[in-house]
């Protein structure tokens, strides 16, 4: 009897184990969000620059939408590498990987279009 609690225990301790490192996917979407308006507002992909609704509601569809798509398609992959992986972790670590792509998405455009947004800074203060 004493056998049987101490596996249940030791299943627990897996089991959580596997839900904290996999439960990363949310709070980064939270974070990320947030870190990406900001980054639109620093480092715009189009134009002057971006207020912060539209910001923030374009970073949030975007991060949302590649989650959806892509988050689950990772998952599956990750789970073919690995089959000991439960799949909620599977498809949070795929979905937290697509989270950090769309976050490095946003600074390689937003870099490649400073130096225009430079450009017609420096113009308009020339008039």
């Amino acid at each position: 009897m004493d056998e049987g609690l101490g596996e249940r225990r030791r299943e627990g301790l897996v089991r959580l184990r596997w839900r904290l490192r996999g439960a990363w996917l949310w709070p980064g979407f939270v974070v990320l969000t947030l870190l990406e308006t900001l980054l639109l507002r620093w480092l715009p992909l189009a134009g002057q620059g971006t207020d912060f609704i539209p910001a923030l509601l374009l970073a949030g569809s975007l991060n949302l939408i590649a989650v959806a798509l892509l988050g689950g398609l990772g998952g599956y992959a990750l789970r073919r590498l690995r089959p000991d992986m439960p799949k909620v972790v599977a498809d949070n670590y795929a979905g937290t990987i697509v989270l950090a792509l769309v976050a490095v998405t946003f600074v390689t455009v937003g870099l490649v279009h400073r130096p225009e947004v430079v450009d017609r800074r420096e113009a308009f203060g020339a008039q």
